[in-house]
């Protein structure tokens, strides 16, 4: 646990699994229930013996946290196709521990359930319940539904970024093999992070205001990092690299709009190279690269936005090259909460040191450049005779 976010939410979780206890009921927190293909769901809380009720716990939501939302529905509409939900009931509970003032949260399950919704073309194998926290745990009910109400999918038709197959000889192989009743958890989440991700871009590129600007830069830089960086994903659990983060900030940078900056960003680097002649020099073009991204998106050095390219010391721990981005007197138009803040830093920090980090560590995967060592040599000559 590295925040506050989530020792709230392990709290809150044990404070369910406690009043279920107490009220004698059979109770277990994050136990795994598989089902076909070695899959599973990890519900926060089950209760019950014979009859199972899973309860979720869930805290403030962005359109960042939208895809992982896609991901739990789509696995919980699997698992409950599967016959190994036989015992369990299909009305899951879900907990909601918001700040008073939060308006968006429902409305980001409500996208999550249409865009699962329209992967299962029309049809739910799962309710959903929703409640607050608080008044549930002042007035807990495990057998019926009182304080709970349906949520219901967004009246917003699902956008679907990639044009739909013409017949049925057009959808790839992997796709078409899935049942009509299991949905493919993977393409479901992969739709959600592409709809976010033009949706937010566009914020960026059209957004006169300043101010708005700003709120939807830092939006679709936890877009980008929230692909691959959440809560038991194989970036946390295996260290694999974060190949979809990777993807959404490739094709970010490569957007027709990015076109000159993409450029300037191929020169900065190729000349920082060919002029490196040791850590300051080097120092000074990942800089200079970096500004020039920021420049872009109409930020300038010396104010509240602070960035530095850090090169080990002898004695770190990390041996690597890395960036350290800080907000500090910036007001966000409408900050965004999240749970990917990592000790005292916002979740905006951390997105953004990763995407510049990113620029300078993966080069050749952005295509904005080959480090040195990658370039091609001159062939060897074959020795006649």
């Amino acid at each position: 646990l590295t925040s506050a976010v989530e020792l709230t939410a392990a709290y809150a979780i044990m404070e369910i699994y406690t009043q279920a206890r107490n009220a004698d009921l059979p109770a277990e927190v994050e136990k795994p229930l598989y089902f076909e293909g070695g899959r599973n769901v990890r519900p926060d809380v089950i209760v019950g013996g014979k009859k199972k009720t899973l309860f979720e716990l869930e805290q403030a939501a962005n359109q960042g946290t939208l895809p992982r939302a896609v991901d739990k529905l789509s696995r919980l509409h699997n698992f409950f196709h599967s016959p190994h939900a036989r015992r369990v009931d299909r009305r899951i509970r879900m907990l909601f521990n918001l700040p008073q003032n939060d308006t968006k949260t429902l409305g980001i399950w409500q996208d999550a359930l249409r865009d699962v919704c329209h992967e299962a073309r029309g049809k739910l194998s799962f309710q959903l319940y929703v409640q607050p926290l608080q008044p549930f745990l002042s007035h807990p009910s495990w057998d019926d539904l009182e304080g709970f109400d349906l949520l219901v999918p967004s009246d917003e038709p699902a956008i679907d970024p990639r044009p739909a197959p013409e017949s049925e000889h057009d959808v790839p192989e992997l796709l078409a093999s899935q049942s009509s009743a299991q949905i493919d958890e993977l393409r479901a989440v992969t739709r959600a992070r592409e709809r976010v991700y033009v949706e937010q871009l566009r914020a960026v590129q059209n957004q006169t205001d300043h101010a708005l600007r700003v709120q939807a830069f830092f939006e679709i830089m936890l877009v980008i990092y929230q692909s691959s960086h959440y809560h038991y994903s194989p970036i946390e659990q295996y260290a694999a690299l974060p190949i979809e983060s990777l993807e959404m900030l490739r094709r970010f940078l490569h957007d027709p709009q990015n076109a000159e900056l993409l450029s300037d960003l191929k020169h900065i680097l190729e000349w920082t190279f060919e002029h490196n002649t040791g850590v300051m020099s080097l120092r000074n073009g990942y800089t200079a690269m970096l500004w020039r991204f920021l420049k872009h998106y109409g930020f300038g050095p010396n104010g509240p936005l602070a960035v530095s390219v850090q090169f080990p010391e002898f004695g770190d721990m990390r041996s690597d090259i890395y960036v350290e981005a800080r907000i500090g007197r910036m007001k966000l138009a409408n900050p965004q909460p999240s749970y990917i803040g990592i000790g005292n830093k916002k979740p905006e920090d951390v997105a953004l040191s990763w995407v510049l980090e990113a620029m300078l560590t993966y080069p050749s995967e952005l295509g904005i450049g080959q480090p040195p060592w990658a370039k091609s040599k001159p062939a060897r000559k074959k020795k006649s005779g």
